[in-house]
């Protein structure tokens, strides 16, 4: 198998990924019987690639990926940790630690969240028990018959995966699921066949007959007119920050939107040409059909967003504010401490990893005024939005969650004044100052820096080699709050024993582009079930039979809890933690959040109000 690569920081993507285009087409010239995979940069340039012959399987554009990976994120809670697992190799505490946190607090996270560790997506030929029943009958007989071990997500149709498959399964037909072990599916495949070979054959059978789905043709119209910048309107005096700065607004009402539910603000940290970019493929995979919720978006950028974006998508509740980033009183008049999701995706150092933790110092420090405009104001114990940010760097995650725990240091010494605790209060000072030294710098780099010696001050940092090493088990990944590049190097490493990698990535982040009747969901687990057991709900989902979702009665998959921060001791500024297929004992709690892979009709019973 051979892997094309990117330069992660080219001085132009586009030239960058034509090159690569046509590496891959002589390598496949040379050698046609190549098991060839290719990363391209730009979302025109996967488009490009199929034009020119390359099939859809082959490759995959990072940045198209990566932006529907964070709308779905807006969505459901734990999404990037629900598919970077699946994808990675295992990684866990050690043994002696989570024995230690047995002992200490049954109740912490990380004892869930390392059980989540250890499941993974396999592919297998179906067994010929199964053979003639319908999809949900085998995956809940095949689910009850692992004890919880095994739980079937998707089949191969006429060459095409299809996630939560709605028919009938055949001989050696080629399925999808989600595995506690290797074992767990053993019983239940046929293991004298190579499923690899049978599932890349019937794929090549369908591309020799030409019936791909054809519905991710990526428009580039508003490249077009990139140089055509909008005319700004300012708003009313009563937004402008009183210290003289000044933000420009053009598109939706921003008094309007900021008083919307579901609001998303959107920060674009990079030149306009990169930021343009990622911004229509954000907006593109929101705005697609299939979702019931109209959420508004608010977009914050350091540029003039391209009239023609502006234009389009003036109408669809959107509004686009520019100026500077590392101002609280921007970020308020923008929305910050109105939004249920505050996304931050990177322009064009977003995946300079050769530059180390410098790439990341402008999202660092914009991590610390965000922190700093939401808590002055926050409810003590509350977490506020929902937040997710793109590093370029996966050490600066920890960073920023080292951060947050000084802001949580920061609140306490506060509710001390508060609580007339004078001993907490005296011990507590030193780091709230640092805290506040972060928030009252004059520029990003004089921030940043302020963070990295209160960091590695001396007496101050543990280095935990089991820990804090691995992003895996870093709490901020854990909430599903970190995106790194991490995420691409995960699904090349899984490509060699999972073949059809980028097609179920492609299937579960892009579900209307590649195909696909079923998407995530995540809804509240109704009344009526807290306190029973996970296996009862799941059973009763893909039976079609599960109260308390409205009128719907399809097959559902439930794929994971995301369980709430408070009550599992996870760090400030962590909303919680997705617990993939937990065993069938757990029992459910009213806080708890449903992941479930089920088709539309599941979101128009579970949000009757907004379809």
């Amino acid at each position: 198998m051979a892997f094309i690569m990117p330069h992660l920081n080219p001085a132009n993507s586009e030239r960058e990924d034509c090159e690569n285009i046509i590496l891959a087409l002589e390598m496949r010239r040379l050698a046609p019987r190549i098991r060839l995979r290719l990363m391209l940069l730009e979302p025109e340039g996967s488009t490009r690639a199929s034009t020119l012959g390359l099939p859809k399987s082959r490759h995959f554009s990072a940045t198209q990926l990566k932006c529907s990976v964070f709308v779905q994120s807006t969505r459901v809670k734990g999404f990037t940790t629900l598919i970077r697992g699946l994808l990675a190799a295992h990684s866990n505490f050690s043994p002696r630690f989570l024995a230690e946190l047995e002992a200490s607090n049954s109740r912490d996270w990380r004892l869930q969240y390392a059980q989540s560790l250890h499941r993974d997506v396999r592919g297998f030929l179906i067994s010929k028990r199964f053979v003639g029943k319908a999809f949900p009958e085998a995956a809940r007989e095949i689910y009850q018959e692992s004890e919880g071990k095994l739980l079937l997500v998707g089949a191969q149709e006429d060459g095409m995966m299809k996630l939560n498959y709605d028919g009938v399964l055949t001989e050696d037909q080629c399925v999808l699921a989600i595995a506690a072990n290797q074992e767990a599916y053993i019983d239940v495949a046929n293991v004298s066949k190579d499923w690899r070979r049978a599932m890349l054959a019937e794929r090549a059978a369908r591309q020799a007959r030409r019936i791909d789905f054809e519905d991710d043709i990526y428009d580039s119209t508003f490249d077009l007119e990139a140089r055509g910048y909008a005319t700004a309107v300012e708003e009313p005096e009563t937004l402008k920050p009183p210290n003289g700065g000044d933000f420009l607004v053009h598109g939706s009402a921003l008094k309007e939107l900021r008083s919307s539910e579901s609001l998303i603000l959107l920060i674009l940290d990079g030149d306009a040409a990169s930021t343009s970019q990622q911004l229509v493929a954000f907006l593109r995979t929101l705005r697609q059909p299939g979702f019931p919720l109209n959420q508004p978006v608010i977009v914050l950028s350091r540029h003039p967003v391209p009239q023609a974006i502006v234009k389009h998508y003036q109408v669809a509740s959107c509004a686009f504010v520019n100026g500077p980033l590392l101002s609280i009183q921007t970020l308020k008049a923008a929305g910050v401490k109105e939004a249920t999701n505050i996304v931050i995706l990177q322009g064009e150092s977003g995946l300079a990893v050769n530059q180390g933790a410098l790439a990341d110092s402008q999202t660092v420090a914009l991590c610390g005024y965000i922190e700093q405009a939401l808590g002055h104001e926050e409810a003590w114990g509350t977490s506020g939005p929902f937040k997710i940010y793109e590093y370029g760097f996966s050490q600066s995650v920890f960073l920023v969650e080292h951060m947050c725990k000084l802001l949580s240091t920061q609140r306490v010494q506060q509710n001390s004044q508060v609580r007339g605790d004078k001993a907490a209060h005296h011990l507590l000072t030193e780091q709230a100052d640092d805290m506040l030294a972060i928030s009252g710098c004059g520029s990003w780099l004089s921030a940043f820096c302020n963070l990295l010696k209160m960091i590695f001050k001396q007496g101050r940092f543990v280095h935990d080699p089991v820990v804090n090493d691995q992003l895996l088990l870093n709490s901020c990944f854990a909430a599903g709050q970190a995106f790194t590049p991490d995420f691409y190097g995960a699904m090349f490493g899984h490509m060699f024993k999972f073949p059809c990698t980028i097609e179920f990535v492609e299937a579960i982040s892009m579900p209307r582009q590649r195909g696909q009747d079923s998407t995530i969901w995540q809804v509240p687990c109704p009344s009526e079930w807290v306190g029973k057991r996970f296996e009862e709900l799941l059973v009763a989902l893909a039976s079609g039979k599960a109260s308390g979702f409205g009128t719907f009665s399809g097959c559902g998959l439930l794929l994971a809890l995301y369980r709430q921060a408070d009550k599992y001791g996870m760090p400030f500024g962590c909303d919680g933690f997705l617990y993939t297929l937990p065993p069938p004992d757990t029992t459910l709690e009213s806080e708890d959040l449903l992941t479930v892979l089920a088709d539309s009709d599941f979101g128009q019973g579970a949000f009757p109000c907004s379809c």
